[in-house]
């Protein structure tokens, strides 16, 4: 038997347990082996190729690295530029048959190989959407077109579900967005529809408009496990459902949650600055570069009353058990980072607490990885205990 259905399996009798709870407490991360010497910049894509080995691409240095964390050495893979094995813009990192991982080139749309002992290796072109865009470059995943190891390929686009161009200052839904399944250019599908922010057109100036969205609203999101299944994470009501490569979608059951109110503090990371422009972009850190926001009309942001269980702009991440990770919304983010964690029926499996300070980044099949930012918003890579 495969072993992530095992590991799934294993898992229903605590996950139902936890399900049946209204609240369950996170527990602990394991403890933290170690942190790597070498400093980051913006950690865009994390894949292990073995034990504490792990390819890095960091968007904020452009540099593609191989890491031995027990030695606490890294090697630098390829560079930007044009040539066969180089890449222009550094997206995410997926994994391949064999044990290793392809990197997605955010500008050229192409995938490049790394075998597990560094090596790099062309791959055949992308079998990209007729009609769809050319490129989309981003600080976070998905990528435009994300692989699987099946040779499939899945595209999202957020240009998609804009809403309609109005300028009178109504509030509208969005259309949603779709997660197409690309297995050739003339087969193409949509695997699911995802909810996004509603959102407003505003008069900026003569002929110029501005799009607003309403802040803090529930968002679907999705991420892909090399096998070809494709989770998605609903935000209304909280569940998750899992989109095998064929079949029936596997829906798990409704998270209960308590919302939490937008606050001052959280409405104050988007705030116009005093004496600033009628039309700004509002910016927040992350620790990994900004996230910004459109603030138009004068400078007022738009905000939901209360926040849904997740945040939108953290993609989750599945582990080497096929087990889906979400970061939770909580009142005191001082205290540590929550993740759900879900099995393959859609079960809550586990809540784990990260340590204070620590966003996660990715796994091998026996450690957790995060990333800590100091004071200059360097990231150190750290590593804990899988459990």
């Amino acid at each position: 038997m495969h072993p992530i259905l095992v590991a799934s399996l294993a898992a229903l009798g605590a996950a139902a347990t936890l399900s049946a709870q209204q609240d369950p407490k996170p527990r602990p991360l394991g403890a933290m082996i170690g942190e790597f010497p070498q400093t980051f910049s913006n950690v865009r894509g994390f894949a292990s190729v073995g034990d504490g080995r792990l390819v890095v691409s960091d968007r904020g240095e452009q540099r593609l690295s191989l890491i031995e964390f027990a030695s606490g050495t890294a090697k630098s893979l390829s560079r930007k530029g044009g040539g066969p094995l180089e890449y222009t813009e550094l997206g995410g990192l997926y994994h391949t048959k064999g044990g290793g991982v392809a990197l997605y080139d955010q500008n050229r749309v192409r995938l490049l190989g790394i075998t597990p002992t560094g090596e790099l290796v062309e791959l055949p072109p992308i079998p990209t959407r007729p009609g769809g865009r050319a490129y989309s470059v981003s600080d976070r995943g998905p990528d435009l077109y994300t692989p699987d190891s099946l040779g499939q390929f899945y595209w999202s686009s957020r240009s998609f579900g804009m809403p309609p161009n109005r300028a009178n200052g109504e509030i509208q839904p969005s259309p949603g967005l779709p997660v197409l399944r690309i297995r050739s250019p003339a087969e193409v599908d949509t695997v699911a529809m995802l909810r996004q922010p509603p959102s407003r057109t505003v008069s900026t100036g003569p002929g110029m408009t501005s799009s607003q969205t309403v802040l803090y609203s529930p968002v679907d999101l999705w991420a892909l496990s090399p096998d070809g299944w494709l989770a998605v994470v609903r935000s209304v009501p909280y569940r998750v459902e899992w989109h095998p490569p064929r079949g029936a979608v596997v829906q798990g059951p409704v998270i209960p949650y308590t919302a939490l109110r937008v606050t001052d503090a959280d409405r104050a990371i988007f705030e116009k600055p005093a004496g600033g422009p009628p039309q700004i972009m509002g910016a927040r850190t992350t620790g990994e570069g900004v996230r910004m926001a459109p603030v138009g009309g004068g400078g007022q942001a738009l905000f939901a009353d209360a926040k849904p269980a997740f945040p939108n702009e953290q993609v989750p991440l599945i582990d080497h058990n096929g087990r889906l990770w979400v970061e939770r919304y909580t009142a005191n983010q001082k205290e540590g980072r929550v993740y759900d964690v879900f099995d393959r029926a859609g079960a809550l499996a586990d809540r784990v607490l990260m340590p204070a300070g620590v966003r996660l980044v990715g796994f091998d099949r026996n450690s957790v990885y995060g990333v800590r930012a100091d004071d200059d918003d360097l990231l150190h890579l750290q590593r804990f205990r899988l459990r």
